[in-house]
């Protein structure tokens, strides 16, 4: 989400880029949803959600953040082979 410039506040209207090359605005219910379909907990679902949120922007592709998916759903995978 973007930063409104006069009252320094998140806007729910940021535009993400599809792989179609459509746009659409920003769900952060559905990036909650995705999220939970990989198995993520409800640490992670917030500790990603408010990551995208820091560094979403207008125009913003879904590619990006599937690949911000990926990487979270990884990490527990990740640690608990190397913390046996």
């Amino acid at each position: 989400m973007k930063l409104n410039e006069k009252t320094n506040q998140m806007s729910d209207k940021t535009l993400i880029k599809k792989a179609s090359g459509e746009t659409e605005p920003f769900s952060e219910e559905k990036l909650q949803a995705s999220l939970r379909r990989t198995g993520a907990g409800d640490e992670t679902i917030a500790s990603v959600v408010n990551d995208v949120k820091s560094w979403l922007q207008d125009g913003t592709t879904t590619k990006k953040i599937l690949k911000t998916l990926v990487v979270a759903s990884f990490q527990p995978f990740q640690q608990s082979c190397f913390n046996i």
